[in-house]
């Protein structure tokens, strides 16, 4: 999801930049950027150095205002972010948000309890970049201008009609899963730029999500029973064949990492699958929960 800097009006130009933001509530999975670490913020101020505009306008500061939303009718898979068990009536799971729902997705850069001042000190310093006249972020000595590894990695999710359920974060690696009969599960939201989106998916339980290419407590790993597929937070595979590493995940929830990753067993198939929704549906039941994930 690619920012943009508003263009001229009358004889001046003018640049908006934003912490976070949102194309749909900013609870639902995939519906607003992030802070990313200040990701977004710096991305904004690449246009800005870009573009030079005459004045910028940086909202906000300190709104701190988060809304709880009940549209109907409703997407069965709309659900918070983290609160996907909660149904506990009144404001629940159910209830969807603008704006800040937490400060992982929050627009304000005052500083947080949960963020430190990490935010403010993004802009500040690329305001320091902007006022020397830069056209791009070239000062290496700059946070602005330091991209670290990426932050956010993409986790792929796939089937067989037979029930036998699997993990990547290889693009390439989708493509030869699915020659061998898999199907990618897509993202019921639109507004994903990584995943495949169908608004009609009928998985609900185990779809693709995101871990972190930055050091966290633990890292998920893609594991092998025979041809049977697995994943855990152990990097022996509790005894059985590593495949894969697929990225580093949370010990708890956080605002940028709230969704419980809970892996299930089918008793009857012998088979794991994934869920993001609080429980494992039925015939599965719980196997281990292994960590948060975005």
């Amino acid at each position: 999801m690619q920012p943009e800097l508003h263009g001229r009006k009358s004889d001046w130009q003018r640049g908006l930049g934003i912490a976070s933001y949102q194309l749909d509530y900013a609870s639902v999975p995939f519906g607003a950027s992030g802070t990313r670490n200040g990701l977004t913020l710096k991305v904004m101020f690449d246009r800005a150095f870009a573009l030079r505009p005459d004045y910028l306008l940086i909202n906000g500061w300190n709104e701190f205002v988060a809304q709880p939303q009940n549209p109907q009718p409703r997407d069965p898979a709309a659900l918070s972010l983290g609160l996907e068990a909660d149904r506990s009536g009144g404001i629940d799971g159910t209830s969807l948000w603008v704006d800040d729902f937490g400060a992982g997705f929050s627009r304000d850069i005052e500083p947080t309890l949960e963020k430190g001042s990490q935010l403010y000190d993004v802009m500040s310093s690329c305001l320091r970049v902007y006022r020397a006249r830069s056209t791009s972020c070239d000062n290496s000595n700059e946070s602005c201008c330091q991209r670290g590894p990426q932050d956010l990695i993409p986790v792929y999710s796939l089937k067989t009609v037979s029930g036998n359920y699997t993990l990547t974060t290889s693009s390439a690696e989708v493509r030869s899963f699915q020659a061998k009969g898999f199907r990618e599960i897509c993202s019921r939201s639109s507004w994903s730029t990584s995943f495949c989106q169908k608004a009609d998916e009928p998985e609900l339980d185990a779809s693709p999500f995101y871990t972190s290419g930055l050091p966290l407590e633990k890292y998920l790993y893609r594991c092998r029973i025979d041809v049977r597929s697995f994943f855990s937070d152990d990097p022996r595979c509790e005894g059985y064949v590593t495949e894969a590493g697929l990225g580093y995940i949370s010990s708890r929830p956080t605002s940028e990492f709230p969704r419980a990753l809970l892996r299930c067993f089918n008793p009857i198939t012998l088979r794991h699958s994934h869920s993001l929704r609080g429980f494992c549906p039925a015939p599965t039941r719980l196997g281990k929960m292994i960590g948060y994930v975005r």
